[in-house]
């Protein structure tokens, strides 16, 4: 189970390059051994700062004040590194929406609320479901619409993988203007107006594009932005063959 593809609701084929087994245990391995140093600081810090005059009142609050980090531990990592903890960045995979979008908090929370079950007798339910499930996917990421993908690939992007026809010609060169994130939030965006219907964020994500590109088209604003996305992805995918703008 190396990959899966879905069709977004912009039409797009996205192809999902799922993180290995091995990868999600390496990263869960790799985050023990961060959580375990962080120990190690506590409890010198704490020997130290007691040594003189101990009082086991203050030492076991410090200690419940200490093992909260531990318990959001991935919550929070994964909010704020956008689907990465410690451990993932190291191995280079990311937490995503199964539409390609990247995920959000609700979603980190569900994936997090779901650890207690995924995670006890090492982890036994998170691999039988991650075995038969298509996708990659632990109970926690089912429930949250999540997998785990890795950001390695033959294309540049550290969020999505886009195919594009072999025979596929670009409009818009001027899109190599544009950087890897500055794109994926152009599909993030386009992927929550279709979704939402929202045309006046559609109208004004094109807008943008315009302005920032200084180009104009008769194309709708569907058609247009649907055509940055691919032009974008389709100069990546024939970087060794085609002239960057400078």
């Amino acid at each position: 189970m190396d990959n899966f593809q879905i069709d977004t609701t912009q039409n797009i084929r996205i192809d999902q390059n799922i993180a290995s087994l091995g990868n999600r245990i390496g990263a869960v391995l790799l985050d023990y051994a961060v959580l375990y140093m962080y120990f190690i600081v506590v409890m010198m810090f704490s020997g130290l700062l007691y040594s003189d005059s101990p009082d086991p009142g203050m030492f076991k609050t410090t200690m419940i004040i200490a093992i909260i980090p531990v318990i959001f531990y991935h919550l929070l990592f994964e909010y704020y590194m956008n689907g990465q903890t410690p451990g993932k960045k190291i191995l280079k995979i990311q937490v995503v929406k199964t539409d390609g979008s990247s995920a959000g908090f609700i979603e980190y929370l569900i994936r997090w609320l779901f650890r207690i079950i995924d995670m006890p007798f090492f982890g036994i339910v998170g691999i039988l479901t991650f075995l038969i499930n298509e996708k990659g996917q632990r109970l926690g990421d089912i429930v949250a619409g999540t997998t785990v993908v890795k950001l390695e690939s033959t294309h540049k992007s550290k969020h999505v993988f886009i195919n594009i026809d072999d025979d596929y010609v670009p409009t818009f060169p001027h899109v190599t203007l544009f950087s890897d994130d500055d794109m994926a939030k152009i599909k993030e965006l386009y992927i929550k107006a279709r979704r939402s219907k929202d045309w006046n964020l559609l109208s004004r994500l094109r807008d943008k594009i315009k302005d920032k590109l200084d180009i104009e088209t008769d194309l709708s604003d569907i058609e247009f932005v649907k055509t940055i996305i691919k032009d974008y992805y389709y100069y990546y995918y024939n970087e060794n063959e085609t002239s960057f703008i400078k």
